[in-house]
């Protein structure tokens, strides 16, 4: 779970915001424990302890969610990462399911309504060092090295069938907040 954001668009700690009676990281948490047998915390101070879940620094610090799934990669010697953003209220289980399933790719990344969504997708360990070069030059894109490595891009019809229309609906701002805590599901 990628939990290192400032959140300055929100004006507090969204990963702590409750949503329907949980912490919202506690939401994000549930439903990758659901599927992995083990979930992570990246790039997270003391705040967190509550979720009694492993958690690892950033080698990068303050270099964006590239950091996160860098740490991720390079903490745990998996040999695969399910990197989920830490605002992602309605995550899929099918959808999840689906990803990880994908086999033979450094990254499997869903596409959004409008773009890649890297902030939720499977990350091969070789990816660290494309992850390693683009940090150590200060590049915070998370799809900067997508170019370099064998990338499957899951299209936005799949991923709407296994996820639904707000599968990523991320909560960046409070307005949003309130508009997904009106969302059924």
């Amino acid at each position: 779970v990628l939990a290192g954001g400032a959140s300055r668009r929100f004006g507090r700690n969204k990963a702590l915001v409750d949503f329907r009676g949980q912490p919202l990281i506690q939401r994000v948490a549930d439903a990758l424990l659901a599927l992995c047998p083990t979930v992570v915390i990246t790039n997270t101070p003391e705040v967190y302890a509550f979720l009694e879940l492993p958690m690892y620094p950033d080698v990068y610090p303050r270099q964006g969610p590239a950091a996160g799934i860098h740490a991720a990669l390079y903490h745990s010697g998996a040999q695969r990462v399910l990197a989920v953003a830490c605002d992602m209220p309605f995550l899929s289980l099918p959808l999840l399911k689906h990803l990880v399933a994908q086999q033979g790719y450094y990254v499997v990344v869903p596409c959004g309504p409008e773009d890649l969504e890297p902030l939720c997708a499977v990350y091969r360990r070789e990816c660290l060092p494309f992850l390693e070069a683009q940090l150590q030059l200060g590049g915070e894109r998370t799809i900067a090295f997508y170019t370099q490595v064998p990338v499957l891009q899951v299209p936005w019809e799949e991923v709407r069938r296994l996820g639904g229309e707000r599968c990523f609906w991320n909560l960046n701002t409070y307005e949003e907040y309130q508009v997904a805590l009106g969302e059924k599901g």
